[in-house]
Formats: C-alpha cells, sequence, structure tokens
C-alpha cells in the first residue's frame, strides 16, 4: 500500500484508497514517503491499520507531525498482527527548537510501549527516543538505531539498559551514533555506566561511523560472545565527540587490538589512514581476527595488494582472510601487470570468496570495465571457490539498505 509523492507528474489521490480495496483480507506492507502536502492522504489508512504486518515511514517534512499521526492510528485502530516497523527522519530540524527535540516518548506516551511490545524488527533513522523510559519485549530479534545523539551520559547507560530488556535480540545495527560520555552528573557512577552488558542470542553486531570515545566505550560495555562484529570505521574514528579532539593513530590501532573483529569495511577517500599503503597494512596488523575484509573506493595499485599480503610468519599478527571483496575500485595499472601481486594475495589467504568491481585506468590508454572475458577474471574463477565479478563498477554497499519495500 503506497502513499508517495511523485516527484513529477500528477499525484495519484487515490492510489492508496484502491490499494486497500483491490488487497482484499490479505495481511499488508505499508510503505511511505511523505512530506507535509501527503497528510491529508493518510485518513484514507482509517480502519485498515490493523491488516499490516510491517510499516516503513520515510518522512520529509520538517517535524514528526506525520509520522506521529500514522503511529497514533495504529494505536487507536490496535495493530495486533504488526510485526515490522521502521520509521526514518529525512530532515534536520532547529536544534535550539525544544518543539522538534522531542522524543517519541513525549509525542506518543504510554501508548508506545504498546507499539513496540509485538514488533520483532525496529529501524529508527533520526529519531529521538527517551531511552529511560523506552523498554522492547521478547520479541525483538533485529535493531537498527542510526543518526542519533545521545546528550549524556545518563542517556548512553539507559540506552544499553533499554537493548537489555530484548533478550531475544540477534542483530543490532549501531550506526552514525554520537554520544556525549563526559557528564557533569555526579549522581552516575562510574561504576554503574562500566557494568558489562551480554546479548546473550546476539548473533551480529555491526557499527559504523562512530566517535572513537564512543567506539571505546561499546568495546568495553558489552561483553563478548559468539556474535559476528563487522565495524566499517569512517573519519569519526579519528575524533572524540563532541570535543572533536583529534586521536593518534596508534591509540586507534590500539583500541582494535583490545577487541574480537570478524569482518572489517574500509573506504577510501576518508579522512583515515587507511587508504594508504602503509595505512592499511597498519589497520590489518591490528585487527589479527578479521577473516572477512571489504575495501571500497580504492585505487588498487601494486603497493594496495602488497600491503594484503599475509607475511609467510604470521605470528598472530595478521589476519587470516576467507573473504576479501573489493567495489568500486580503480585498477591504476593493467590488469595483467596486477597479477603476480594478485597471487601472491591468493597464495598467503585461504580464500573462499572473493568480489571484485571497478574500473581499470592504466597510465596509457582509456579507462575500461571489468569483464568475463579477461584473462584475470578467468584465472580468479580458477582459483577462488566463490568468486563474483560484480557487474557494476560503480557499485558499492555503502551500508546496509534501507529499504522502503522490505517485506
Amino acid at each position: 500500500v503506497p502513499v508517495i509523492d511523485p516527484f513529477d507528474g500528477y499525484q495519484r489521490i487515490l492510489s492508496t484508497e484502491l490499494s486497500l480495496q483491490r488487497a482484499a483480507a490479505k495481511s499488508l506492507h505499508f510503505a511511505a514517503s511523505i512530506s507535509c502536502s501527503c497528510l491529508t492522504r493518510l485518513r484514507a489508512l482509517k480502519g485498515h491499520m490493523h491488516r499490516f504486518n510491517t510499516i516503513n515511514i520515510w518522512s520529509r517534512s520538517d517535524s514528526m507531525k506525520g509520522i506521529t499521526e500514522l503511529l497514533r492510528m495504529s494505536l487507536t485502530n490496535g495493530a495486533p498482527n504488526l510485526s515490522k516497523l521502521s520509521i526514518r527522519n529525512g530532515s534536520h530540524p532547529d536544534p535550539d527548537n525544544d518543539f522538534f527535540q522531542r522524543s517519541l516518548n513525549d509525542w506518543l506516551g504510554s501508548g508506545l510501549s504498546v507499539l513496540l511490545n509485538p514488533l520483532s524488527v525496529i529501524r529508527l533513522d533520526n529519531i529521538g527516543f527517551d531511552w529511560a523510559r523506552t523498554r522492547f519485549s521478547r520479541n525483538l530479534v533485529e535493531l537498527w538505531i542510526s543518526n542519533i545523539t545521545l546528550a549524556n551520559r545518563y542517556q548512553v547507560i539507559k540506552l544499553l539498559d533499554s537493548l537489555c530488556s530484548a533478550p531475544a535480540l540477534r542483530d543490532l545495527k549501531l550506526i552514525d551514533v554520537e554520544a556525549i560520555l563526559e557528564d557533569e552528573d555526579e549522581s552516575i557512577s562510574e561504576d554503574e555506566s562500566l557494568n558489562k552488558v551480554s546479548f546473550p542470542k546476539l548473533q551480529s553486531l555491526y557499527l559504523e561511523s562512530l566517535p572513537f570515545d564512543f567506539l571505546k566505550f561499546l568495546f568495553e560495555t558489552i561483553a563478548p560472545g559468539s556474535y559476528c562484529l563487522t565495524l566499517k570505521p569512517g573519519d569519526e574514528i579519528r575524533y572524540d565527540y563532541p570535543s572533536d579532539e583529534e586521536i593518534d593513530d596508534e591509540d586507534i590501532f590500539e583500541l582494535l587490538r583490545s577487541t574480537t573483529i570478524h569482518r572489517l569495511i574500509l573506504s577510501g577517500g576518508e579522512e583515515g589512514f587507511w587508504d594508504t599503503a602503509d595505512g592499511l597494512r597498519s589497520i590489518l596488523e591490528s585487527v589479527v581476527t578479521v577473516k572477512s575484509l571489504t575495501l571500497n573506493h580504492y585505487n588498487i595499485d601494486h603497493s594496495i595488494l602488497k600491503a594484503l599480503k599475509a607475511p609467510k610468519s604470521r605470528s598472530g599478527k595478521f589476519p587470516n582472510l576467507d573473504t576479501l571483496e573489493i567495489y568500486g575500485a580503480v585498477f591504476t595499472f593493467e590488469l595483467d601487470d596486477l597479477k603476480p601481486e594478485f597471487k601472491r594475495v591468493l597464495q598467503s589467504h585461504p580464500l573462499q570468496r572473493m568480489v571484485l568491481g571497478g574500473y581499470c585506468r592504466p597510465p596509457s590508454a582509456e579507462d575500461y570495465s571489468l569483464d568475463e572475458d579477461q584473462e584475470l577474471v578467468a584465472w580468479f574463477e580458477n582459483r577462488v571457490p566463490n568468486f563474483h565479478l560484480c557487474s557494476d563498477p560503480d557499485y558499492v554497499p555503502e551500508r546496509p539498505n534501507w529499504q522502503l519495500w522490505d517485506v
């Protein structure tokens, strides 16, 4: 059931009502890309909210009005079948205006608990919560939180308390989350903030673009487990928040060495040191437990490939990769010229899966994309059990996709 404002052409006012009629008694997926101009169209949903088992709202309004109106309708009509809720607020309102800074708890009151209770999947982007008043249920297995700022240490602690209220949680993503960890409130003890938290059923923990101090806090606070930890550092890892104090590279290496990381995703062109051969080598030497490495937007030359090659005697000081993915790369030499270095990479890692995507930009020739007919591609196909050539040379999986039609 769509409620989407077209970017051009005439609005199809009846599309929502017709979709509801044609769906008969089926369980429905509701996807809404809304702005202030389409709020009146939401009235067609009254009396139908109980039919939805997934709700995905992408708001482009400067306020929370559209989001809260839809959620209130769910509470009024009842939503016994609702299992997935995704809410994305695309606006960036004035941070000094208290009206826009109200949390979803303030908007919905006790109704928020009723709304959250049946959910197995929750995705929140740029949505404020009062974590001290938020509890999840034993039904929750997947939680995505992105683009929020935790205003003080108390909110950080209460966020972790809220996460612990979901004993069945299997998949947790924290993306672009900033937190103020230095708090003048003396009522919050240091011991309380450093208590270990554990998620007994957690299978996947994904951390992306987190400031150094918050990432360090999470590493120290979340107990080790059998889950797979994926780290995608951005420019933020080089700074504390909100001071913007720059962190020494060695402090970053020490932090990475302090925990078990299973998958590492690196992007060239960041402020980070890892887009150079020396920087890439240094970060790999700090994440010896990594099994899967993804490189996005890298200039691939002889020096980068040498940085990927494991030493003959690892002595526990270099990863043993079984997966290598390269997306959106620029190969600055002819592929055949890079074959000897690629061969050494394959000899030094037990690769079971490899993805290759990008352009060739040799010094004395025009750019060309990779294709199945090239000798090096065929060579990879014969040597890596699961080799995939990316058909779109520009494709880069920047982050887990927010899919409006995620059914």
